[in-house]
């Protein structure tokens, strides 16, 4: 009985821990993927943005058009940016935002990601912007926004 019943442990955490394993980002295919909001194809990855439900990405060429998909669908597993500075994929929820009309982006969101609050507020006070967390952005106006980069 013992037996059966540590046997039967173990293979419930090994299937727990297949199951924990962190979601991560999937490959941007430039010229190919489109963006699941506005439909433009992604011809910049390190601009890219994407949103994993239930395993299946969904693809954004822009942070705004990302940020747009988030503000009307909130079940996602998960949600990464590229950061500006080093063009890797980070963990939006993690990151850091700088908006300001000089940042170029596909859509014209002017929003650039960073991995740390000390890093957006750096290239904030170079270059100009208001910093914003990732619930922070989730809560502004994304029209407003384009509006302004424009």
């Amino acid at each position: 009985m013992k037996r059966k019943l540590l046997t039967f442990l173990l293979a419930l955490s090994m299937t727990a821990g297949c199951s924990a394993q962190a979601a991560k980002p999937v490959e941007i295919n430039e010229n190919v993927d489109s963006c699941d909001t506005c439909h433009m194809g992604i011809r910049d990855a390190s601009l890219a943005a994407e949103v994993l439900i239930d395993g299946k990405p969904m693809k954004f060429d822009d942070i705004g058009c990302m940020v747009t998909y988030l503000q009307q669908h909130k079940n996602i597993d998960a949600a990464f940016v590229h950061a500006h500075d080093s063009k890797e994929w980070i963990d939006f929820q993690k990151s850091y935002f700088v908006h300001d009309s000089s940042i170029e982006s596909p859509m014209g969101y002017g929003i650039a990601a960073f991995l740390t609050k000390q890093a957006a507020e750096k290239f904030a006070n170079e270059h100009g912007g208001q910093v914003f967390s990732a619930d922070e952005l989730l809560k502004q106006n994304m029209m407003e926004f384009k509006m302004h980069s424009h």
